[in-house]
């Protein structure tokens, strides 16, 4: 546990989903971290599940005990609100238990009332095998509550192909650790297969995207500025392009009247003196931009390269993943090769947009 701690402190997460965070004998007092305050399963029962709250995080976290009070210490729900008051419920389950699978602890919860809220993420280590979230399974185990769960309440399924399993005694393929999630959220999934935690299951990043609504915090630190309209070439109208022509003028101005204050370098020049050359100059850029130029800030949640698209896509892929028992898992296979490329595509038209935009500035 201390590793994967050790290595969401770097990457400065708000929350970790924990299964399995101590030995059976070993008390809940033995375990803790200077950067993290936990919400603990009910002391005296092995406890199946943690979360870890990092100090430093702005979100209110509340735990919502009633919603997992009959899943037996296999499961916690808590409700996150994000700076600006916008929530969402999120469930960290452990879905594993000796005995049939219609009498497993955790799917005793309350799910109904737990996926009926507007926003709801569900994760965790499921220990089912099914071809609904992984195609190359070839058998389904402990999987009719899941199913049934992700096709009543239309919950979105993030995994990917990728085993997220992969220690001595795993099936082949093996993808137990899975993030659904109410359709409206909208998540960016990646294994951190490069972490080195200890443990055979891998650790799972995700964050919120989204345009940030009313409230939601957005970045003080400037990540680039806005300089789209400022080549005349690219304008039809004579008109446009005179007003394109006039304000790279008065940019140029602005730009060269700050220039005017740096030191004019010569082979002769000392270290120190084309340190401050190269100090002014980078002042005077950002002077310039910051006068002429709208700053483009980040939030913890924006994507620019998302779109309408891929959210109708991503709804695509999740109904064919429903219905596959009655389509087949060939459709399934063909959305998600969509959904991808889509994806792919967006980010290449995103990234060549920007060089576009750059080019001639």
């Amino acid at each position: 546990m201390e590793a994967v701690l050790e290595s969401t402190v770097k990457r400065e997460v708000d929350l970790v989903l924990i299964q399995e965070p101590r030995a059976v004998k070993e008390r809940d007092s033995t375990r803790s971290h200077p950067s993290f305050t936990f919400i603990k399963g009910e002391e005296g029962m092995v406890a199946k599940y943690w979360i870890a709250i990092n100090k430093v995080s702005r979100c209110w976290v509340t735990e919502l005990k009633d919603l997992a009070r009959d899943s037996g210490n296999h499961m916690q729900v808590v409700e996150v609100t994000l700076p600006g008051g916008d929530a969402i419920v999120i469930a960290n389950t452990y879905d594993q238990h000796e005995g049939s699978e219609t009498n497993r602890p955790v799917q005793h919860a309350a799910w109904t009332e737990i996926a009926r809220h507007r926003r709801v993420i569900i994760a965790g280590d499921m220990n089912a095998h099914s071809k609904v979230w992984n195609p190359r399974a070839t058998r389904n185990r402990n999987h009719t509550f899941w199913e049934w769960l992700i096709e009543e309440e239309d919950l979105f399924v993030w995994n990917k192909e990728e085993a997220t399993r992969l220690g001595p005694g795993a099936e082949n393929h093996s993808i137990i650790d899975l993030t659904l999630s109410s359709p409206n959220v909208e998540l960016n999934w990646c294994l951190l297969k490069e972490e080195a935690t200890g443990s055979d299951h891998e650790l799972i990043a995700w964050e919120m995207l989204g345009t940030p609504g009313q409230g939601v915090d957005t970045s003080t630190e400037t990540m680039g500025w806005d300089i789209s309209g400022w080549d005349p070439a690219k304008e039809s109208e004579e008109e446009d392009k005179k007003k394109v022509g006039e304000r790279r003028e008065r940019v140029r101005r602005c730009y060269l009247a700050g220039v005017g204050r740096s030191p004019v370098l010569s082979d002769g020049s000392t270290e120190e003196e084309v340190v401050e050359a190269a100090g002014l100059l980078r002042e005077t850029m950002t002077a310039t931009l910051d006068e002429h130029a709208r700053k483009k800030r980040w939030c913890l949640r924006s994507k620019p390269w998302w779109c309408e698209e891929l959210k109708e896509l991503r709804k695509d892929l999740g109904r064919e993943r429903r219905k596959w028992r009655v389509a087949g898992i060939s459709r399934v296979k063909v959305a998600r090769w969509e959904f991808q490329r889509a994806v792919r595509r967006a980010k290449r038209d995103c990234w060549n947009r920007f060089l576009q935009e750059a080019d001639g500035n």
